[in-house]
């Protein structure tokens, strides 16, 4: 299980297993460059029900040698970079707003920023996952509960990341099932692989959704997932490659709602009655009565008799 994470002074979450699902507003690159928009979209996540806000953290110049800079490349990084200098900021706005702020390091360099700032949690992308080990081992060793995205990612890849965390002492991680297409047809998901992972690594698990809607994320919960992490934004016809297919605030406020519901209503495996139940039941409780007038010693069948509810 998750250890304990300090949300906000005394505060406390608990992510993992039998715990309500930890809710992620994913906001990567949909802050467009701009501070004060990301500021808004953190205190929008939270009034909306999220217990996190993840960022991306991108730089170009540490992902891609000079070569590899072709004019595409140039024009998507400028489209979703994070300024790193923003890190102190979003962090101080995200402990006003009440939720965690942390976000997925790509490159080494970010590593040290974000330890600068004490986030409490990190996500590692499915493609540092599958061929950066370096700085797999470099953020487990950290010792924070890591949320492990799949989506890339066959068996080999997610088993030699796991071994690479425990290895590292550190056992406190979650394997997101993920689809990296964006967005996501339903018929693409396989959420049953979600479990998989589960009995596969024995850890938690959660999804990493981009369907359209939030009915996914609701079955990924009735199936034991322990974090739904969902892109957002505050228009999806703002201008960038992931606001399309993001959740707009009303929407990803009646999923991070739904969620919850569907935790509470899944229960536990036991079958009881209520109290409100049991008291019902007696005002419903079927009776025989006699159908006829019967006298001592007279026998009688069935077909003397009339049942009725009666609470007395």
């Amino acid at each position: 299980m998750i250890k304990m994470v300090n949300l906000k002074g005394e505060s406390k979450k608990v992510l993992g297993v039998d715990r309500p699902p930890f809710v992620i507003a994913e906001i990567g690159s949909n802050h467009n460059q701009d501070l004060n928009l990301a500021k808004e979209m953190i205190h929008m996540s939270a009034e909306c029900g999220a217990d996190a806000v993840k960022f991306q953290s991108l730089r170009m110049e540490a992902l891609y040698s000079p070569e590899a800079r072709t004019p595409d490349i140039v024009s998507l990084y400028q489209q979703i970079k994070l300024d790193e200098k923003w890190y102190p900021e979003l962090a101080s706005e995200a402990r006003q707003a009440g939720v965690i702020f942390f976000s997925c390091p790509t490159y080494m360099e970010a590593i040290p920023l974000l330890e600068a700032v004490e986030v409490p949690i990190y996500k590692l992308a499915s493609p540092q996952v599958r061929t950066f080990p370096t700085l797999v081992k470099r953020v487990a060793a950290l010792g924070k509960p890591l949320i492990i995205s799949t989506g890339y990612c066959n068996y080999c890849h997610i088993e030699r990341c796991v071994d690479l965390c425990f290895s590292s002492g550190n056992h406190d991680i979650i394997l997101l099932h993920c689809i990296s297409e964006y967005p996501t047809r339903f018929a693409r998901v396989n959420l049953r692989s979600m479990n998989t992972l589960a009995a596969m690594f024995d850890c938690p698990v959660g999804l990493s959704d981009h369907t359209p809607g939030y009915e996914v994320p609701c079955a990924a919960v009735a199936m034991g997932a322990v974090c739904i992490e969902k892109h957002v934004t505050m228009d999806r016809n703002m201008k960038g490659p992931d606001h399309f297919f993001a959740l707009e605030p009303s929407e990803f406020k009646a999923m991070a709602c739904a969620v919850k519901n569907v935790y509470q209503a899944m229960g536990s495996s036991r079958k009881e009655i209520s109290d409100y139940e049991e008291e019902t039941a007696k005002s419903l409780q079927v009776r025989w009565f006699a159908a006829r007038d019967v006298f001592e010693g007279e026998y009688f069948t069935e077909k003397d008799l009339i049942f009725y509810r009666a609470s007395q």
